[in-house]
């Protein structure tokens, strides 16, 4: 299934991606190890925001189909 993307969570896995590189980069082992704990957390708003977009659909699909009383 494919899935959108908005804009919070593009610039979520943008940012990580940044700072997989600046890891990748880095010569000194504690400073990779902070940019991929950077990364980590990045990826993690990024599901986050991503589960809470999800949730607002469900609920407005729910929403918009009841019926009446």
């Amino acid at each position: 299934m494919l899935q959108h993307i908005g804009p919070r969570q593009r610039e979520c896995l943008s940012r990580a991606a940044h700072c997989r590189e600046l890891a990748e980069n880095a010569a000194d082992p504690s400073i990779r190890a902070e940019y991929l704990k950077m990364e980590k957390s990045w990826l993690r708003l990024a599901d986050s925001y991503q589960f809470s977009e999800r949730l607002n659909r469900f609920v407005a699909d729910k929403g918009s189909s009841k019926k009446p009383a």
